[in-house]
């Protein structure tokens, strides 16, 4: 009988000893939460301004209240974001219009950023987009812009569970050739950033941006509009453009 037991004993204390598995590490790190449970990718970008700069067409007219972009009916579930440009200080950006329960930006400033003289940006989103079929989205403004408007719809997927605003910036720029984006403090690990912005003064606008910004990017009249997906950094990009001042602005979500 001693000597079974001293053979069980010496079982347990080299079982004891054996190091976990790499797999058991892994497993146990990420029920701990450690690193994000999905991954972003961009569905679509649509913009349309009132000097018929963009793709996919709209309605929009430089003195009218209002700007509408045609889009590719979202999915349900998905991330959708509505940006607006437009040039009177006297008015913000309302409440977009496109079948969905939209939500303005939390926080001191939201992503209502600039003035009449650089321009102004502001957003709206939808963290889970339903399915109404809807092939367009207008951004609207509480009066009248003076000479330009604009509208970009952005649609995002996530594959993990749940999406939620993180942060939002901008500032203007001074008159600047490279121009600092917005910079912004992430509260999750895998974010989609949007950074975008635009000058009144400048007729050329930007034509480069640094780092990932690849989801999407593009540039028109004057502006441009970039995504960069799956980030935990929230430095600052730098923009190329003409000589002028920008309102630059950049919206964070995170992925859980």
């Amino acid at each position: 009988m001693k000597i079974i037991q001293a053979i069980l004993l010496s079982t347990l204390f080299l079982l004891a000893s054996m190091p976990i598995a790499s797999q058991e590490v892994v497993t146990a790190r990420r029920r701990a939460g450690g690193g994000a449970a999905g991954t972003w990718s961009l569905i679509q970008f649509k913009y349309w301004d009132n000097v018929g700069g963009g793709t996919g067409g709209g309605t929009c007219s430089g003195g009218g209240s209002s700007c509408q972009v045609t889009i590719t009916a979202p999915t349900a579930g998905n991330l959708l974001v509505a940006v607006g440009f437009f040039d009177k200080s006297t008015s913000t950006m309302t409440t977009p219009t496109g079948g969905q329960t939209w939500t303005h930006c939390a926080g001191t400033n939201g992503c209502l950023f600039g003035n009449n003289t650089v321009g102004l940006i502001d957003a709206w989103y939808v963290t889970s987009a339903t399915s109404t079929g809807q092939t367009s989205v207008t951004c609207n403004y509480s009066g009248g812009t003076t000479a330009y408007q604009s509208c970009g719809v952005y649609e995002y997927h996530w594959t993990g569970t749940t999406i939620s605003f993180d942060t939002s910036n901008g500032a203007i720029d001074a008159t600047c050739t490279t121009c600092a984006g917005a910079t912004l403090t992430l509260g999750g690990t895998a974010d989609v950033i949007i950074q975008t912005g635009w000058s009144l003064p400048s007729s050329t606008g930007f034509s480069a941006i640094t780092g990932s910004y690849t989801s999407p990017k593009q540039f028109y009249s004057g502006g441009g509009d970039a995504g960069w997906i799956n980030t935990s950094s929230g430095a600052a990009p730098n923009w190329t453009g003409s000589s002028a001042q920008y309102t630059v602005m950049g919206i964070a979500f995170k992925g859980t």
